[in-house]
């Protein structure tokens, strides 16, 4: 399978590229307005492509610290776009395969041993344990609740974190002395959590500009 490595790398970094492009203008723009609507959705579909070359890469070059990264970023994607989609957060089949599977990479990161895996899967169990809470409430939630909105928001700029961690980390890691390398990872981290909590609270008090029609996948 070596052969397939390099268009797979090719693939990574073009989509990894397309993501972070897209992934920004989605963050710039307007709530709910085309350019945002269309930049989150080739978003999505990138961090899908990233997903599958990292998982493919990993496999071949025995990577499983890159492949749980990479987990963790596509199934922040996955959540935050599914929450536009089913404002009441009834779960359909994919989801609790997409829990699943959260589930147990978080544990794999937890147990790691490497600090850095620890951090992000204890962040991924968080949320991975959310969504099995709303999947599991019994009345299904309002538009009006907005705990659509905070999920989407939350878990996109979470997804954004991770890629721009990445992107970071490969490109600056090599440059910096070693006493700086974890600051390379986490600074995304510290930069973007503030942000999420004021997009949160910025858009719960304004939901008429960003409403969507209401999609329910069951």
């Amino acid at each position: 399978m070596q052969p397939f490595l390099s268009p797979a790398l090719i693939i990574h970094i073009a989509a990894g590229f397309t993501a972070l492009l897209t992934g920004l203008m989605a963050i710039l723009a307007k709530k709910g307005q085309k350019v945002h609507r269309t930049s989150g959705k080739v978003y999505f579909w990138a961090m899908l492509m990233v997903a599958v070359t990292s998982a493919f890469m990993s496999l071949i070059k025995d990577l499983d610290f890159f492949l749980m990264l990479s987990m963790f970023a596509f199934y922040s994607t996955y959540s935050g776009y599914r929450a536009i989609r089913n404002k009441s957060r009834r779960a359909n089949w994919l989801d609790w395969i997409m829990v699943t599977g959260a589930v147990v990479t978080c544990g794999f990161m937890i147990t790691s041993g490497n600090t850095i895996l620890i951090v992000f899967g204890v962040i991924f169990g968080l949320l991975s344990i959310s969504d099995a809470r709303d999947f599991l409430t019994k009345e299904p939630f309002t538009i009006k609740s907005k705990r659509w909105l905070v999920i989407h928001i939350a878990r996109m700029m979470a997804a954004y974190i991770a890629t721009t961690t990445a992107f970071v980390v490969v490109n600056l890691s090599q440059q910096l002395p070693d006493a700086f390398g974890i600051l390379v990872w986490f600074a995304p981290t510290a930069i973007g959590t503030p942000l999420i909590f004021y997009w949160v609270n910025k858009y719960k008090q304004k939901p008429k500009e960003i409403l969507i029609p209401v999609e329910i996948n069951t």
